[in-house]
């Protein structure tokens, strides 16, 4: 299942399929903002083009702030 899958680190696909559970509670899983975004950084850090996209989504939608836009 996804949840197996997605504790191997070298399945991308998995993990972004998991952190997208966590944003929008599927399969069951409770919403869990944290775990979504580091998920989604973690797979996007490794080259997943849907991850980057949705990292890209959350920045502008002011989600995620940049190192350089905190006060």
């Amino acid at each position: 299942g996804l949840l197996r899958d997605a504790k191997d680190e070298d399945n991308l696909q998995a993990r972004y399929e998991l952190a997208e559970a966590y944003e929008y509670e599927k399969y069951g899983i409770p919403y869990n903002e944290q775990d979504a975004l580091k998920l989604y950084l973690e797979t996007a850090h490794k080259g997943h083009p849907a991850a980057q996209y949705r990292l890209a989504e959350l920045y502008l939608e002011g989600k995620i702030v940049g190192s350089k836009d905190k006060k």
